[in-house]
């Protein structure tokens, strides 16, 4: 693929389309060529917000959709978003939504 743009924009654009992979700083940096500490730092003063952060903020965004526009069940959603661990799903679910995925799902189709 043609690199275009700012090397940032180009590890936007990665995270946008695997965020549902497992994903570490480590990695990016390493298929990017770049200091993982280096890029972390470059990402927050960019965005706004951490690398890690910025990936929960997709997945919790895809599961919203999820919960909304799906019957699947809330646990197989955390899994196809690239959450290993359930309740680390609800987590970050609840710190971004400040509800449960069953209630926002209720609330979506009220």
């Amino acid at each position: 693929e043609k690199f275009s743009g700012h090397p940032l924009r180009v590890i936007e654009r990665f995270i946008q389309e695997h965020f549902r992979e497992t994903l570490t700083i480590k990695d990016i940096g390493e298929r990017f060529f770049m200091n993982p500490v280096y890029l972390g730092q470059a990402f927050m003063k960019r965005n706004g917000v951490g690398i890690i952060e910025y990936i929960h903020d997709l997945r919790i965004n895809e599961a919203k959709r999820m919960l909304c526009e799906s019957d699947e069940t809330i646990r197989l959603i955390a899994e196809q978003i690239g959450y290993v661990h359930y309740h680390h799903f609800l987590k970050e679910f609840e710190k971004r939504v400040s509800d449960k995925p069953a209630v926002f799902r209720q609330l979506s189709k009220a």
